[in-house]
Order: C-alpha cells, then sequence, then structure tokens
C-alpha cells in the first residue's frame, strides 16, 4: 500500500479535493470531490513518482538532483494532456508537483 504524505495531503486540499489511500491494490490513491463523490484512482503503484525520487535521494540510493530531472521530464512529457485539466492535472499535481 501507498504510504501518504502529508505533502500530497496539503496539495489535495489547495485544490478541494479529499485523498485516501487506495483500495485498489493496483492503485495508490484514491481522489474524492469536495462532497464526498469518488472521482478516479491516481497513479500505478508499480512506478515511481516525485515522492518516491526524493526518498532514494535521501537515503543515498540514487543522484542528488534525481527527482526534480524526472519532475521536469515528467512535466514535458504530459504537459499538454497537465494543461487541459482533469485526470491528468490531478495526477501531476499529486504526484509530481
Amino acid at each position: 500500500m501507498y504510504k501518504l504524505n502529508c505533502e500530497i495531503y496539503d496539495k489535495s486540499k489547495e485544490i478541494g479535493l479529499h485523498i485516501f489511500a487506495s483500495d485498489n491494490p493496483k492503485k495508490k490513491i484514491e481522489v474524492y470531490d469536495e462532497y464526498g463523490l469518488f472521482l478516479y484512482y491516481v497513479g500505478n503503484i508499480n512506478e515511481t513518482d516525485y515522492y518516491l525520487y526524493r526518498q532514494l535521494e535521501n537515503l543515498n540510493l540514487i543522484p542528488i538532483g534525481t527527482s526534480n530531472m524526472k519532475r521536469e521530464k515528467y512535466y514535458e512529457k504530459n504537459k499538454d494532456k497537465i494543461e487541459k485539466g482533469g485526470f491528468d492535472f490531478v495526477k501531476y499535481y499529486l504526484l509530481w508537483k
């Protein structure tokens, strides 16, 4: 199960969403709107994200700066989808921003 950190909770509040650790074993986060209606699952449990890269950096398992480099690459690859909003924006905002 994916461990949600305080930063992810704070980011979800900024955009008016409620999040929980996913009950789907293949996904990281369950996203709900402000009324408690389920919207979607975010993040494949088998893929890394900004926060996981940052943890690996802190443990000196990967070079410092890798997390920021991966974040920039993710944004460049997906910026058209992210700027349209919706699912891709939420995924980026919660897992990569």
